[in-house]
């Protein structure tokens, strides 16, 4: 809400004309904006005093939202993502925590903004809203793991020949040997060709 301070007006000869000041205000404090108070009086004999005014600034100083974010948190192998949600319309959106800060605009209230990656890292995705008058909101954050790095196997050496029983395992990821699931540390001992392919969770594959 908006109180005005009013003002004051004195006649050498009339004195005190304070009561007779007609005030014109415009303010409007729920819309923002720039109002003009006017200040104006006159004496008994109709002598008008000149014109006084007043601005006031209605200023906006709720913070949007915090932003949807509608990307789930994952692991991948890329330089960047694309990050979605929603936030105030209009507002501008700081993404942080990636390999380079992301801006945008929430154009109608939606959000799509390719983020780069810290490479071989959980990149810890920070995603506040900026209205026009410079309030921020709070932080949605989304935990994304970039992992560029392949399984590694041990115990076996690719292309290798072996006459006894051997137990191939890796440190990450599933395993499919001859295109059958196959869990690491598991013996093989029948004669026979095999291929093991081990791929994580980010798609990369040894």
């Amino acid at each position: 809400t908006y109180t005005d301070a009013g003002a004051t007006a004195t006649d050498s000869f009339a004195g005190n004309l304070t009561a007779n000041i007609i005030i014109i205000n415009s303010v409007n404090a729920n819309v923002v904006g720039t109002y003009t108070v006017r200040y104006n009086v006159s004496d008994p004999s109709l002598n008008a005093a000149t014109e006084v005014t007043r601005t006031v600034s209605v200023v906006d100083t709720t913070p949007p939202a915090t932003p949807v974010v509608t990307t789930p948190a994952q692991t991948l192998n890329a330089n960047s993502l694309t990050i979605t949600g929603t936030a105030e319309a209009e507002s501008t959106i700081t993404i942080t925590g990636g390999a380079s800060t992301a801006t945008g605009v929430a154009t109608g209230g939606n959000f799509s903004m390719p983020v780069p990656l810290t490479q071989d890292a959980v990149n810890t995705l920070s995603v506040t809203a900026r209205d026009a008058s410079g309030n921020t909101s709070g932080a949605t954050t989304r935990a994304i793991t970039e992992d560029s790095i392949a399984p590694v196997i041990s115990g076996v050496i690719n292309g290798n020949l072996y006459n006894v029983t051997v137990n191939p395992t890796f440190n990450e990821g599933a395993g499919v040997l001859n295109g059958n699931p196959f869990t690491s540390g598991s013996a093989v001992g029948t004669d026979g060709t095999y291929t093991l392919l081990v791929t994580d969770a980010a798609g990369n594959s040894t």
